[in-house]
């Protein structure tokens, strides 16, 4: 351990800088995992008869940025995708439990 070195829950700021700037973490928005969390995100969007441009209303942002999380030009964080949910009135905990059903199952 550093003199100065600072911890977040036990981690390193110096590994946290390492994990952000990884090429892992960058793959991550590519990989088959994060296709299935957008996946279901849109599929239940589209059962609700919610529209992009309504569920960005409902978000406070442009439908632009609806429209690159769902092609994922752009990473959903977990903050966002709990704004995700409850803009479409869905639990955050029950989209979670579903999603780690089907990634069981993958």
């Amino acid at each position: 351990m550093k003199k100065n070195e600072i911890f977040y829950f036990g981690i390193s700021i110096f590994v946290l800088y390492f994990c952000k700037h990884s090429s892992i973490m960058d793959k991550s928005i590519h990989s088959d995992d994060y296709k299935v969390i957008i996946n279901l995100l849109r599929k239940e969007r589209e059962t609700l008869g919610v529209t992009q441009q309504e569920l960005a209303q409902r978000m406070h942002v442009k439908q632009a940025m609806i429209s690159k999380i769902e092609t994922c030009e752009r990473r959903l964080d977990v903050i966002e995708l709990r704004s995700y949910c409850n803009a479409l009135g869905i639990s955050f905990v029950s989209f979670m439990t579903a999603l780690d059903k089907v990634l069981e199952h993958d």
